[in-house]
């Protein structure tokens, strides 16, 4: 078997193969509803194994350049990972999966991310369940309030700019342009709730349902200001009469709490998969990171296939990238890898989990 990457005339073969396996149920393509993705410009980010000139497996990656507080990270997310049924068991995704991370060095990605629950086959790749997010699930009887002083609109034609406007006041994001929201709002099955200023005509919040066939009742997009956001979620859920839920990055504190002072219930969930693809140039921006944050005695490298960290004189050494993956991100605590000092320990837990987070129109 052979990965390679697609050639322009096939994307007909990808389109049928992906559609048969992944979306047989739906009136639409993979292609609408991921559609950076599987775009042209992104044809070479795309891995598949052939046979009899037709597509029997297939994989891409899309990247993204996501900010936190202190960071900036390139981040290859791995999505549509799929092997035609009458072939399993030959290998066909596990060569696929090698190449895409293979790509995702190339292109000199920090981390690949990725979602699925087949935890044991993907960790063989280095990839390692981590990270946070919060659900907040919202019933009929959520007591949030509509304000008077907004105008709600149910639809996607609005305007992408508006929206990225509010958007790019995340603090954690992925740097996106107008094109992009463009052809976000472009997907089937979604809902774009938007509140309106009635005085300033000027957009104070927006929350994004649905996704083509994922995302069915889950805001996993939303911006602006809480008590708009509040006033969109409560409109929601009467329209549908029917529990939604809002993810969130679980550093949003404000919106979390007010949520559940209005009734809506809390639960933890993680991230995805995560592996570390660029152990230098990660480490490097880890450190960088703590450095802004005024710990300067912290140590973050990773040399000659081994990670060290630490604080002051007390450094700890690792092979384990997947070890490191959930120290940075969570759930793991440095006292769980090493028993350092109570003053090293509380520096260390000041830098670690590292916020992070992707919205749910980028994951693919």
């Amino acid at each position: 078997m052979e990965v390679k990457k697609p050639e322009p005339t096939d994307w007909p073969s990808i389109n049928e193969f992906l559609d048969k396996t992944l979306r047989p149920q739906v009136n639409w393509s993979l292609q609408e509803e991921y559609p950076l993705a599987f775009a042209e410009t992104n044809r070479d980010n795309i891995r598949v194994i052939k046979e009899d000139n037709k597509v029997v497996a297939h994989a891409v990656v899309h990247t993204n350049i996501i900010k936190t507080h202190f960071h900036l990270f390139r981040v290859g997310l791995i999505g549509s990972v799929v092997t035609d049924e009458t072939k399993r068991g030959q290998g066909m995704s596990r060569e696929i999966i090698k190449s895409c991370l293979q790509n995702c060095k190339d292109q000199n990605c920090d981390l690949a991310i990725l979602w699925t629950d087949l935890f044991n086959f993907y960790s063989q790749f280095g990839f390692e369940v981590a990270g946070s997010e919060v659900a907040l699930q919202v019933t009929p009887d959520f007591t949030g309030e509509i304000k008077d002083s907004i105008k709600i609109m149910d639809t996607p034609k609005v305007s992408a700019q508006a929206l990225l406007k509010v958007y790019n006041k995340h603090q954690m994001r992925s740097v996106r342009q107008v094109s992009d929201i463009q052809k976000y709002l472009q997907i089937p099955n979604t809902e774009v709730y938007t509140a309106w200023n009635n005085l300033t005509n000027a957009l104070e919040a927006y929350c994004v349902v649905g996704k083509g066939a994922d995302f069915s009742n889950y805001i996993h997009e939303w911006g602006g200001s809480v008590s708009s956001i509040l006033s969109l979620t409560k409109h929601i859920v009467e329209k549908k009469q029917a529990p939604i839920t809002l993810i969130t990055p679980p550093q949003c504190q404000n919106l979390i709490s007010q949520m559940e002072k209005h009734r809506a219930k809390k639960f933890f969930g993680v991230l995805g998969m995560i592996a570390i693809t660029n152990p230098e140039s990660f480490c490097a921006k880890i450190k960088k990171g703590a450095r802004t944050l005024g710990y300067d005695s912290f140590v973050f490298d990773f040399k000659e296939g081994r990670y060290f960290f630490g604080y002051g004189d007390e450094i700890y050494c690792t092979d384990s990238d997947q070890d490191i993956t959930r120290l940075v991100f969570g759930p793991v605590e440095p006292q769980q890898i090493h028993s350092f000092s109570e003053t090293a320990l509380d520096a260390l837990k000041e830098i670690f989990p590292i916020p992070f987070w992707v919205w749910g129109w980028d994951s693919i």
